[in-house]
């Protein structure tokens, strides 16, 4: 396997992590290069205070040896360096590409990142201890993520299927029958979830920043998650993707002590 890890491309004024995996994904099973399982969207630390907006890093992870590893490098850096927001001050790009195992540092580091602070120069450290190639864009804060993405173990995990609007709608109201959402909730949960408000009458599962996304809808099932979004109509859809992730797990969560807690955590305190 081959796993290529993305993280820290978008910004609060458009595009999304999600979208650049999704676009790379397709540009790499062009060129044969098979996914051996499906990408994962991973979480980090919800405090943190340079996040975007969800925080979340990318991951492919390839069914390819490491004679195709250049190859899938040179069309990574490309598709980073085409729809990164590397114009923004705030977005600070990181890619890592790794050939060999996950190891349990790997996963203890990865397990750091979704709970705690972790700096530039010790995910840069790690990923080169271990033969990674880490490619900085800016200052590169975005090679903590992308290494976390690579190394955590899903121990527990959920699925989100991500929708995303054509070039000619961005920038437009999202459009959405109401009707059809709520009937594609009705239907399917509890194995989706997070697709209404039923208490205040919103919908929740699609954005209202200035990104490409349409609509996610997370679930437990990938089958499920499809026949879902059957149901829905829409604007037209660009193209979609399912992701394995961490979210609804709090893995986040830290046990503690009152006196004992940290700023920059999220932690399960009895008092």
């Amino acid at each position: 396997m081959i796993y290529v890890g993305i993280d820290d491309t978008d910004s609060k004024l458009g595009m999304c992590t999600t979208y650049l995996a999704a676009v790379l994904a397709e540009r790499l099973a062009g060129r044969g290069i098979a996914a051996g399982e499906l990408p994962r969207l991973i979480r980090l630390n919800p405090n943190v205070k340079y996040k975007t907006r969800g925080n979340a890093a990318l991951c492919l992870v390839l069914d390819a040896g490491p004679e195709r590893l250049d190859e899938i490098e040179r069309i990574a850096l490309g598709a980073v360096n085409e729809l990164a927001c590397l114009e923004d001050e705030d977005t600070n790009p990181g890619l890592v590409l790794h050939a060999g195992p996950i190891t349990e540092d790997l996963n203890a580091y990865a397990l750091r990142v979704v709970r705690d602070i972790v700096e530039i120069e010790e995910a840069e450290a790690l990923a080169r201890r271990h033969g990674m190639r880490v490619h900085k864009f800016k200052n590169g804060r975005g090679i903590v993520g992308a290494l976390a993405a690579i190394g955590l173990e899903l121990y527990d995990h959920t699925y989100e299927l991500l929708a995303y609007r054509t070039p000619e709608h961005c920038g437009r109201p999202r459009q959405l029958d109401r009707a059809s959402v709520y009937a594609m909730d009705a239907a399917t949960y509890p194995d989706t979830w997070d697709n209404v408000d039923l208490a205040n009458g919103v919908i929740v599962f699609s954005p209202h920043t200035p990104d490409p996304v349409l609509y996610g809808i997370r679930g437990n099932d990938p089958g499920v998650l499809r026949r879902a979004q059957a149901m829905l109509k829409t604007e037209p859809v660009e193209r979609s993707i399912v992701f394995k992730a961490n979210q609804g797990t709090d893995m986040h969560l830290c046990c503690g002590t009152i006196a004992g807690a940290r700023d920059d955590r999220s932690y399960v305190l009895k008092g």
